[in-house]
């Protein structure tokens, strides 16, 4: 029994043995390398019709962000002032003598805008016994909802040109379908005409008060119809420029390209590396055997491990796991973790 029972313990104190060693081997298999070869590809993207813009150098855009218009700066900065001055509009002189010299390009505002000023509200009318109104309506476009369709066909022709599903002309008026509709106004006048009699006490500054609003409405109305047509987006996301030409563009990076590290002590086909991201994070993945003796190349076309890159520059550090290991290599092994394990924990930036 005595035999037995020292037979068990040996059984078990040998059992805990190869335990501890498969453990040791399999926690001292990692170690860490530096990588290399690198190369992001930038593509730049140009924007058509951008005259004034409203981001500065180096800023991060993305799809669909407002970028400026596609009128001067001169001409976006007058209509701006023009539709803050008419907020508080009170005096037809003062709004002269403000825009005496203004950039509007525009041929309806400037109509209007003369119109107005030359508006005098203080002069009365004679009375007359009837009188011929034009009564104005206002009846909403529904314009809301037809820019949401429009955005959404747009987006759904952009997928479909992406797979060559469509043509070119086909994307080209989905984005003119979408322009037209922003540019829309939100309501559309319907103009009534009527005869009326006149009070006994009626003056011409009620019906000069009553077109001043009308000619301050139909200004600021179109004003934003004007900013609307002249909106220029981001078609694609990435890092917004401007050149000394004055042509802007957007620089995307993409992350397609191959890691490689160099490893003489490896031999396998194939071997498992986790690539250290900023934050503690590890990404899983494989490295293949290169046709160069030693070297082992990393593909980096998934998205994770694109934005892995990107956080931690061009060179990085991965963890390597040999897919065997020896009692010569894991004390090789050993050394290179304690060499390396410092860069693998602060990547260089």
């Amino acid at each position: 029994m005595k035999n037995i029972n020292i037979y068990w313990i040996l059984f078990l104190v040998g059992f805990c043995v190869w335990l501890a060693t498969v453990l040791f081997v399999r926690m001292d298999n990692a170690y860490f390398v530096q990588t290399s070869s690198y190369e992001p590809i930038n593509d730049t993207a140009f924007i058509h019709k951008l005259q004034y813009a409203l981001l500065s150098d180096g800023v991060k855009v993305e799809k669909s962000q407002l970028l400026g218009y596609s009128k001067s700066r001169e001409e976006v900065e007058a209509l701006t002032a023009l539709n803050e001055g008419l907020k508080n509009f009170s005096d037809a002189n003062d709004l002269k003598q403000r825009f005496k010299n203004n950039s509007i390009k525009d041929y309806e505002i400037n109509e209007l805008l003369t119109s107005l000023i030359k508006l005098d509200g203080t002069q009365a009318l004679s009375k007359p016994k009837l009188r011929t109104e034009k009564i104005r309506r206002r009846i909403a476009t529904n314009k809301d909802e037809k820019v949401r369709l429009a955005e959404k066909a747009l987006h759904q022709a952009q997928q479909a040109y992406a797979q060559r599903k469509i043509s070119i002309s086909e994307l080209k008026n989905a984005s003119d379908i979408l322009a037209d509709a922003r540019s829309m106004p939100e309501y559309r006048e319907v103009i009534t005409t009527i005869t009326q009699k006149l009070p006994a006490n009626a003056t011409g500054q009620k019906l000069d008060k009553e077109t001043q609003q009308l000619l301050l409405s139909k200004i600021q109305e179109r004003i934003r119809a004007w900013f609307a047509s002249a909106e220029v987006t981001a078609e694609v996301s990435g890092i917004f420029y401007t050149n000394q030409s004055g042509k802007a563009f957007i620089v995307q990076k993409h992350t397609q390209g191959t890691l490689q590290f160099f490893d003489t002590s490896l031999s396998a086909e194939t071997v498992a590396v986790n690539i250290l991201c900023d934050g503690g994070e590890e990404l899983s993945g494989t490295a293949r055997r290169s046709s160069e003796p030693g070297y082992y190349k990393i593909s980096l076309n998934d998205s994770s491990a694109a934005r892995c890159i990107d956080s931690v520059d061009s060179k990085v550090v991965i963890k390597v796991y040999p897919e065997k290991s020896t009692l010569f290599t894991r004390l090789m092994n050993t050394v290179r973790s304690d060499k390396n394990s410092t860069k693998a924990k602060a990547p260089a930036h």
